[in-house]
């Protein structure tokens, strides 16, 4: 049967749906469900395992392609039916939901930094500036080169975020502007625990809507959202701070088809308030 918080089940499976972002933004509901049910498994995508393992040690994580017994649990729910069970309305958004629940791996992040040579007086930006997400990913994209006030900004170190395939896109806008886009050693689609460990040392991360921003908003990490109005979450918000991650600050497109001109130029404020 499917899980609910008033039923006294004992052990629930909790199956994975949907995307990176969607697991992380339910996942912020497990440390609830926790306090009701004492034993709880967690379908994950294999990406995610070791940020959640270390973030909720009372919590049983297993890969995506595992095998499961029913015999074993005696209740289920997809992660994503997690918010039907306590999120009711707005104001249960920051009563059940935990915040900065992800942590990086502190010596994966030391050989980041070493790697990238990041000193103390380097303004470090991670910087993700597509999406992937079919249909909609183009919309909410913003064109690499027009963030190029971004790297003119003082002690800039702008440090590559970004999944999928830019390393086509960073060659084209580094011959273009003459301007560098830092890269580690870590690969950005497969390595997420990773990722984090990039984020943790930056000072603030740029992005459009992907799952970069679900991570950098689990981990408490300061985010510029470049948000274009299109999905649920990004809208669930007080003023231009997100509900669901405090740390994440928006800057809204008029409409999927305006330019990106006055987002960027608000962005553009907030970092040289914060590069100096």
């Amino acid at each position: 049967p499917r899980w609910e918080p008033d039923k006294g089940y004992q052990s629930v499976l909790v199956w994975c749906e949907q995307g990176i972002g969607d697991q992380i933004i339910y996942g912020s509901l497990l440390p609830a469900m926790q306090k009701i049910t004492p034993n709880i498994t967690v379908i994950l995508d294999t990406r995610l395992l070791k940020l959640f393992e270390r973030a909720m040690p009372n919590i049983k994580f297993v890969p995506h392609d595992t095998k499961i017994k029913n015999s074993e649990y005696d209740s289920q729910i997809p992660i994503g039916s997690l918010g039907s069970a306590f999120i009711h309305s707005f104001e249960d958004v920051p009563k059940y939901r935990a915040t900065n629940f992800l942590k990086s791996h502190p010596d994966k992040a030391n050989l980041v930094r070493n790697e990238l040579e990041i000193k103390e007086e380097d303004f470090v930006i991670g910087l993700s500036w597509s999406s992937t997400a079919p249909r909609v990913g183009e919309h909410k994209s913003v064109p690499l080169d027009q963030l190029l006030p971004i790297f003119e900004l003082p002690n800039a170190k702008v440090v590559n975020l970004q999944y999928g395939k830019p390393k086509e896109q960073i060659v084209e806008f580094e011959k273009k502007t003459g301007k560098k886009i830092h890269q580690s050693f870590i690969n950005t689609f497969f390595d997420i625990d990773g990722v984090a460990a990039i984020m943790e040392n930056c000072d603030v991360v740029v992005s459009c809507s992907n799952a970069n921003v679900h991570l950098a908003g689990a981990l408490g990490k300061k985010t510029l959202l470049f948000d274009a109005n299109k999905l649920w979450y990004w809208n669930c918000r007080e003023g231009d701070r997100s509900t669901w991650y405090p740390s994440i600050q928006f800057f809204n497109r008029k409409n999927m088809i305006s330019p990106w001109d006055d987002q960027i130029d608000a962005v553009m404020k907030v970092l040289r308030e914060m590069a100096k």
